[in-house]
């Protein structure tokens, strides 16, 4: 039962994200499509959980990713494409994003590299 709700879970935590995000997500793709893995983590996935277990509709707005299978300099260049990026921890493989199409260009997305501390 917990695997089924989980499932069921995930492709709404999917179809919800993509719906709540106010641009394209082209970047997602164009991440996948080089060969990287995207991960929603963070603050998007606890607002989700909130709201599927009390039935709620807080609205998902700060979003974070990991992503796997690509290196920072390898994820820059895909990213550049969609935007712009600004690397604030090249050590720590963190990089901010703001879409080309954001509605506002100060929320930066962010993205980050899995580490191992």
């Amino acid at each position: 039962m917990l695997i089924i709700l989980l499932r069921s879970m995930t492709f709404h935590l999917i179809f919800i994200l993509f719906m709540s995000i106010n641009h394209k997500n082209d970047y997602v793709t164009g991440i996948c499509d080089s060969g990287g893995e995207v991960y929603v983590v963070g603050g998007a996935i606890r607002n989700f959980l909130y709201n599927y277990f009390h039935e709620t509709n807080k609205k998902i707005k700060d979003f974070d990713f990991l992503v796997r299978l690509l290196n920072a300099n390898q994820l820059e260049d895909v990213l550049i494409k969609y935007g712009m990026v600004k690397e604030v921890g090249k050590s720590f493989g963190i990089i901010l994003f703001v879409p080309h199409d954001a509605h506002n260009p100060n929320t930066f997305i962010e993205f980050a590299l899995p580490r191992i501390e």
